[in-house]
């Protein structure tokens, strides 16, 4: 699921020529603005299938991948079989 969502992240910021590792700050190390965070939620979304809840819409939740791992297994979980 990490490469995933790595892969999610470098779709919405193609420009970046740095690697993305799992603690990488998608802020401060890769430049994310505020339409780039909007974009990545909505192709984790995608990606996933999955509706973030509003509770979860918080910038600590997004980031980095590791953080984006963590909350996306939690709606993965709670998908059912």
């Amino acid at each position: 699921m990490e490469q995933q969502i790595i892969d999610v992240v470098k779709k919405v910021k193609p420009d970046y020529s740095g690697e993305v590792a799992a603690d990488s700050d998608l802020l401060e190390v890769l430049g994310f603005d505020s339409v780039n965070m909007l974009e990545l939620i909505t192709e984790l979304e995608e990606q996933f299938k999955i509706t973030f809840e509003d509770d979860d819409l918080d910038l600590d939740n997004f980031k980095n991948v590791k953080n984006m791992t963590q909350l996306i297994n939690k709606y993965a979980s709670s998908k059912p079989q």
